[in-house]
């Protein structure tokens, strides 16, 4: 009976481990997507930012030519 009870603490105590091996890489591949997220949208940013510009100008150019 002891020898079952420390076969099941050593399981535990391995599969607690394990569990906490899986939540690090978990949690190293959720802080990776949101910093590549954040690049992607500071990206999506200064292209709108550079479309709003141009548009600017065209319409500035258009209302020029009336």
């Amino acid at each position: 009976m002891i020898s079952l009870v420390s076969v099941g603490v050593v399981g535990f105590q391995s599969l607690k481990g394990d569990i906490r091996d899986v939540e690090a890489r978990l949690t190293a591949e959720i802080r990776s997507s949101e910093d590549r997220q954040r690049e992607d949208l500071k990206l999506v940013r200064e292209d709108v930012r550079a479309l709003s510009d141009k548009l600017d100008r065209v319409l500035e150019s258009l209302l020029a030519a009336q």
